[in-house]
């Protein structure tokens, strides 16, 4: 993950990343749809 493509750290981003794989697990869930831009960025 390139850190000049980012809005904040390439860390930060892993540690997002990681907490909502980790919340989605507990919650059972398998999927996430992200549909705009204020979702994905």
């Amino acid at each position: 993950m390139a850190e000049r493509s980012l809005i904040f750290p390439a860390g930060e981003c892993r540690g997002r990343t990681a907490r909502l794989q980790a919340g989605m697990a507990a919650a059972g869930l398998d999927a996430l749809l992200l549909t705009g831009a204020a979702d994905i960025f």
